[in-house]
């Protein structure tokens, strides 16, 4: 079954990533896609959809690396990231949008695993 969501939905959730390039945009969405079973999910796939949607778009945005940035400097650009994948969090707890991904599985009894 093909995703019933498109990048503006992803916006909605997360306006900052509108900036999000348009091949990046597709990539993103068709990675999701492959991602998410649709039996598994039921009516909560497109909702999924749209949070990993925004957590890979995010990750997008800050070329891979993880964590809230902690510092930044202008003269001789330095930025720092926190180490956020902590003991016991999840595979997702880097953006909010990946720890709303994770508490949304959490609620779809075919998908109460360890995510983490």
């Amino acid at each position: 079954m093909a995703l019933g969501i498109d990048w503006d939905d992803v916006v909605l959730i997360a306006p900052e990533l509108s900036a999000v390039a348009a091949g990046a945009q597709t990539a993103i969405l068709a990675a999701v896609d492959l991602q998410l079973h649709d039996t598994a999910l039921g009516t909560m796939r497109d909702l999924c959809a749209t949070y990993l949607a925004a957590h890979l778009g995010a990750l997008t945005r800050r070329g891979g690396v993880s964590g809230m940035v902690t510092s930044e400097s202008v003269g001789q650009v330095s930025r720092s990231y926190a180490n956020s994948v902590a003991q016991g969090a999840g595979l997702y707890s880097s953006t909010v949008y990946g720890q709303e991904y994770e508490r949304l599985l959490r609620m779809i009894p075919a998908c109460r695993f360890d995510i983490g």
